[in-house]
């Protein structure tokens, strides 16, 4: 009778150790690795966005530096009483822009077809850089163009381009310009 018992007890006790079994483990794995790789996803577009915001900004502030580059040939022309302060900007031209170089008697300087820079030092140079420099995807050119001004005299106004271009990926690019224009504010 006690044998009886004990069957019965145990056939209708509840069962105390319940496990999952193996399809519910499957596809509890499969629901988070679907939603592992969608949050994955999210978070590369993410560090994408924030690297094209950033060469951007990098992009602006360099095409800045060249107009402020431009105003500084100006300016000093123009303290210094050079009555043809333009003259400096007749070597860059759209077909033969130029460059930055603070190491030289005037900053901008003709740079032949592609401005390259390189960061050497916090600093952004394309032409003798020294051999701690870092190419960088940047490439910077300046220009500038005569606006009409009407009589005989040359012209006193110039529209300054600063573009920079940088690559992006394997062959792809993008560019950003900035225009200003200078005159003789004597």
């Amino acid at each position: 009778m006690l044998n009886r018992t004990l069957q019965s007890h145990t056939r209708f006790a509840p069962k105390l150790h319940q496990g999952f079994t193996l399809i519910e483990t499957l596809v509890a794995i499969f629901i988070f690795s679907t939603a592992l790789i969608a949050l994955s996803g999210v978070a590369a577009r993410g560090v994408a966005s924030v690297n094209r915001a950033k060469e951007f900004a990098s992009a602006q502030f360099l095409a800045q530096e060249g107009l402020e580059a431009a105003r500084t040939v100006r300016d000093t022309g123009t303290l210094a009483l050079i009555p043809l302060w333009h003259d400096e900007f007749s070597v860059c031209t759209e077909d033969n822009p130029c460059g930055i170089d603070y190491s030289a008697h005037s900053p901008l300087v003709n740079c032949g077809a592609t401005c390259d820079l390189w960061l050497d030092n916090g600093i952004f140079v394309f032409n003798n850089p020294s051999s701690s420099a870092t190419e960088t995807p940047f490439a910077r050119t300046i220009w500038a163009v005569p606006v009409d001004t009407p009589g005989p005299n040359p012209p006193v106004e110039f529209a300054i381009h600063s573009k920079v271009t940088w690559t992006v990926g394997v062959s792809g690019s993008r560019s950003v310009e900035l225009v200003t224009t200078l005159n003789n504010w004597q």
